[in-house]
This record gives structure tokens, sequence and C-alpha cells, in this order.
């Protein structure tokens, strides 16, 4: 595990907030473009295992990734709690993730964030966790989702 640093800084960010596995994982609200329920995905032959597929969103094709399987969790299985997030064009284009069940946003001081230098979160995680925020009765783990597209192609 790598050194463990504090940002000291007054300003406020707000995560959408979600599970995986039953643990709690965060992005950056900023990078989310909506939170949909749609989750009947075209399959996509010959594509890893990250790769749920694609979805038609009002006529615009998505390209849907399984997150579980990008941190090392096994493959997300599809219930009526799983929605897919959809992130903004700069984060990367047309693409989304796909979760076990969208939690709430909360809104952080970004001095109380812990950021590490090396984070070995899971073995595929590559540099998808940036840091974790301990909340009363659990710890969020935050992800940089604009790292997740450079995570599948290097996998």
């Amino acid at each position: 595990m790598g050194s463990v640093t504090t940002i000291k800084s007054g300003k406020t960010i707000q995560f959408a907030s979600f599970y995986l596995s039953d643990n709690l994982f965060g992005v950056d609200i900023n990078n989310v473009k909506e939170v949909n329920s749609e989750t009947n995905f075209t399959r996509i032959r010959h594509a890893d295992s990250e790769v749920k597929g694609y979805v038609n969103i009002r006529g615009q094709i998505y390209l849907i990734f399984d997150l579980g399987q990008m941190l090392g969790y096994g493959s997300c299985e599809v219930t009526n709690d799983s929605k897919i997030i959809l992130f903004k064009q700069h984060v990367g284009q047309s693409f989304g993730v796909l979760i076990d069940k969208i939690g709430d946003v909360i809104e952080v001081k970004e001095g109380s964030i812990e950021q590490r230098a090396e984070i070995h979160a899971r073995e595929n995680s590559c540099n998808l966790v940036t840091g974790t925020y301990k909340l009363e009765s659990q710890l969020m783990t935050i992800l940089d989702s604009e790292q997740f597209l450079t995570a599948e192609a290097v996998e």
C-alpha cells in the first residue's frame, strides 16, 4: 500500500455514489451525464469480459463496460436495482458503466479525501481508484471516471 496524504482545501465535491458487490464507490458528479435503468444490451461477439455490450438510449449508442469486472469483483449481474451510469463527452465518447445499485449524491470537503500515491485496491483496478472517504457507517472508494477508457485500453 502506498503513502497516504490528505488534500488541504475547503472546496467541496459532489460524488454520485453507487454499489458494486456491497462496496460503496463514487465518481465526480460533474463527469456524469445521467443514470439510466436501461439494461438490455446488444452483446459484442469476441469482446473482453469487461465489455457488457451496446445500449441505445434515445437514439444514441453507448458502449457499456462491466465495472465489477474492471475492478476485479466479478461480473455485475443485471437485477431490478441495476443501473448504468453514462458519462459526459469530456470523459469519453459515448460510454457508460454497469453498476449493481445507485446510491445518493454525497458532498465531501476535498480536504477529507484520503489520496494515495500508489493504490492497489484490486488486481485489475489499474489507476481507477484515486482515494477514499470515510462516511459514518462505511468507506466510499473514489474512482476516476476519466481513467475508465484508458484502463480498458490497457487491459
